[in-house]
């Protein structure tokens, strides 16, 4: 019984140490220029839904082609 005491007390105590590491882990701030864009000025036009479902029954098709010709091999 002390014998997993001292293995979980032990566990606890590397977790604690683990914590209070990312605690003080310290992040970069850095400053932009005025003249920096926060956002794209021509961003790329989304897909619609339907896009997606045609790109993906595609993408369907050709894999059920690619089983059928494994099979024939």
């Amino acid at each position: 019984m002390r014998e997993q005491v001292a293995v979980i007390t032990a566990e606890r105590d590397q977790l604690q140490n683990q914590l209070l590491a990312l605690e003080s882990f310290q992040t970069e701030t850095i400053a932009l220029p005025d003249d920096v864009p926060l956002e794209p000025e021509d961003p790329a036009p989304l897909p619609t839904i339907d896009d997606l479902m045609t790109d993906l029954s595609a993408l369907s098709e050709d894999s059920v082609e690619e089983k059928s010709q494994i099979g024939r091999l």
